[in-house]
């Protein structure tokens, strides 16, 4: 059965107009499920002048209030660190430089714990 032009270009656009709306959805579903990170900025663990204990305690509550996932904590919080304490913490490990980024939270914990 052949279309002419302007059935062929009807179907075209309700083909284009069902694929936007599924790709609304989608995205809708996406923002949903990882919501967007509003206040993750805690500021940097100060060895010198906070308790490790203190600032663990306040970093627990930041990430819960934030609805921040397991996978997301050790990144976020590296990103709060000055880089003082990201070279204590690099020189306190025996992993290199390039590996603190792949560390678990628990691994960054004990670390800066010791």
């Amino acid at each position: 059965m052949f279309h002419s032009q302007s059935q062929d270009d009807l179907i075209l656009r309700e083909q284009m107009n069902q694929q936007q709306q599924q790709m609304e959805a989608l995205l809708a579903l996406v923002h949903q499920s990882n919501p967007p990170i509003s206040n993750t900025k805690l500021g940097e663990f100060e060895p010198s002048t906070k308790l490790w204990s203190d600032y663990w305690a306040r970093f627990e509550t930041s990430t819960k209030a934030n609805s921040i996932s397991d996978d997301r904590r050790a990144e976020i919080f590296l990103t709060n660190q000055c880089s003082m304490v990201n070279k204590l913490f690099k020189s306190g490990t025996t992993a290199d430089a390039t590996q603190i980024r792949y560390m678990s939270m628990d691994e960054i914990a004990t670390n800066v714990a010791e």
